[in-house]
């Protein structure tokens, strides 16, 4: 049977959580929520291109999940 989910992808997921009024009603300090409104989310080609490029974060992922 499908389920009807709320969020079909983890970026819809992320982007509901980083909405402004949610992070104030969870008591993130204005500034803060301020800089992760200009933040840009990586995904799907974007997202292995910013990891290809990034060394330090690729090796980071790699001790971390494999």
């Amino acid at each position: 049977a499908e389920k009807k989910r709320e969020f079909r992808t983890a970026t819809d997921l992320l982007k509901s959580f980083l909405k402004q009024d949610n992070l104030r009603e969870r008591g993130i300090p204005e500034n803060l929520v301020a800089s992760m409104k200009k933040a840009k989310i990586f995904e799907h080609d974007d997202m292995w291109l910013f990891i290809k490029k990034e060394k330090g974060f690729s090796q980071l992922l790699k001790r971390e999940y494999f």
